[in-house]
């Protein structure tokens, strides 16, 4: 009895420890395409100085950039996931939460991560 007592114990503690590195490892993927998108909006920069002028659409729908098909498709997230909006000095691109994570996520051009739980057309 005390044996399944203490196993018991033992999964209550293990279980959300395993769940938050899960979470982490799928906002890790997120953010890894985050800053493969921010290295293409960087170099259009330093070529045009400016970032790229856009509304608020899918990265990939966008002709600014070198990214090429499937390239940022991961196990969580799919190209199609990855957004942009910017122009002048500023800009935004992020990741929808699609169903793999509790909120969206975004990076800025001062290079900050932000979680926004925000409607948007998943």
């Amino acid at each position: 009895m005390i044996v399944i007592l203490i196993i018991a114990v033992l999964a209550a503690v293990a279980v959300p420890i395993y769940r938050g590195g899960i979470q982490k490892a799928v906002r890790a993927e997120g953010e890894a395409a985050l800053g493969s998108i921010r290295n293409e909006v960087r170099a259009y920069y330093g070529e045009w100085g400016e970032y790229p002028n856009e509304e608020l659409g899918q990265v990939m729908n966008q002709d600014w950039h070198n990214i090429q098909p499937g390239e940022l498709d991961g196990n969580n997230f799919t190209e199609m996931s990855y957004y942009y909006q910017g122009g002048g000095s500023i800009y935004l691109i992020g990741v929808h939460r699609g169903q793999v994570m509790d909120l969206h996520r975004s990076l800025n051009q001062d290079g900050l991560f932000q979680d926004w739980d925000v409607k948007v057309d998943e």
